[in-house]
Protein backbone atom coordinates (compact mmCIF):
# COMPACT_ATOMS: atom_id res chain seq x y z
CA UNK A 1 0.00 0.00 0.00
CA UNK A 2 2.77 2.39 0.89
CA UNK A 3 4.47 1.87 -2.47
CA UNK A 4 1.46 2.46 -4.73
CA UNK A 5 -1.09 4.36 -2.66
CA UNK A 6 0.00 7.92 -3.49
CA UNK A 7 -0.19 7.28 -7.24
CA UNK A 8 -3.94 6.48 -7.27
CA UNK A 9 -6.92 8.79 -7.55
CA UNK A 10 -9.31 8.76 -4.57
CA UNK A 11 -11.34 5.58 -4.11
CA UNK A 12 -15.07 5.53 -3.46
CA UNK A 13 -15.23 1.77 -2.81
CA UNK A 14 -13.13 -0.59 -0.69
CA UNK A 15 -14.01 -4.29 -0.95
CA UNK A 16 -12.36 -6.91 1.22
CA UNK A 17 -13.35 -10.34 0.03
CA UNK A 18 -12.18 -13.61 -1.35
CA UNK A 19 -11.76 -16.37 1.14
CA UNK A 20 -13.27 -15.47 4.47
CA UNK A 21 -11.98 -12.13 5.74
CA UNK A 22 -14.48 -12.29 8.60
CA UNK A 23 -12.05 -14.59 10.42
CA UNK A 24 -9.93 -11.48 11.11
CA UNK A 25 -10.18 -10.18 14.65
CA UNK A 26 -11.51 -6.66 15.35
CA UNK A 27 -7.93 -5.61 16.12
CA UNK A 28 -6.76 -6.92 12.73
CA UNK A 29 -9.57 -5.00 11.02
CA UNK A 30 -8.50 -1.84 12.79
CA UNK A 31 -4.92 -2.32 11.58
CA UNK A 32 -5.96 -3.15 8.02
CA UNK A 33 -8.44 -0.32 7.57
CA UNK A 34 -6.18 2.21 9.28
CA UNK A 35 -3.50 1.31 6.75
CA UNK A 36 -5.93 1.69 3.87
CA UNK A 37 -6.84 5.18 5.12
CA UNK A 38 -3.20 6.08 5.67
CA UNK A 39 -1.96 5.09 2.21
CA UNK A 40 -4.96 5.73 -0.04
CA UNK A 41 -7.22 8.71 -0.50
CA UNK A 42 -10.84 7.80 0.18
CA UNK A 43 -13.66 9.95 -1.14
CA UNK A 44 -16.29 11.19 1.32
CA UNK A 45 -18.94 8.50 1.78
CA UNK A 46 -16.69 5.69 0.58
CA UNK A 47 -18.41 2.31 0.64
CA UNK A 48 -16.38 -0.18 2.69
CA UNK A 49 -17.62 -3.73 2.12
CA UNK A 50 -16.52 -6.91 3.85
CA UNK A 51 -17.33 -10.40 2.64
CA UNK A 52 -18.56 -12.41 5.62
CA UNK A 53 -19.56 -15.88 6.69
CA UNK A 54 -22.75 -15.81 8.80
CA UNK A 55 -21.21 -18.27 11.28
CA UNK A 56 -18.45 -15.72 12.07
CA UNK A 57 -20.83 -12.91 12.98
CA UNK A 58 -22.21 -11.78 16.31
CA UNK A 59 -23.33 -8.39 17.58
CA UNK A 60 -19.98 -7.40 19.08
CA UNK A 61 -18.13 -8.34 15.88
CA UNK A 62 -20.59 -6.38 13.76
CA UNK A 63 -20.19 -3.37 16.05
CA UNK A 64 -16.40 -3.60 15.74
CA UNK A 65 -16.66 -3.65 11.94
CA UNK A 66 -18.93 -0.62 12.02
CA UNK A 67 -16.59 1.24 14.39
CA UNK A 68 -13.79 0.63 11.89
CA UNK A 69 -15.81 2.17 9.06
CA UNK A 70 -17.36 -0.89 7.44
CA UNK A 71 -20.74 0.18 6.08
CA UNK A 72 -21.71 -2.78 3.90
CA UNK A 73 -21.61 -6.56 4.28
CA UNK A 74 -21.56 -9.22 1.61
CA UNK A 75 -22.99 -12.24 3.43
CA UNK A 76 -22.33 -15.67 1.96
CA UNK A 77 -25.24 -18.07 2.25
Amino acid sequence: MEAVGPSWDPFDTVYVGGGTPSVLSPEEWETLLSSVRRYFLLAPGTEITVETNPADLDLSYLRALRENGVNRLNVGV
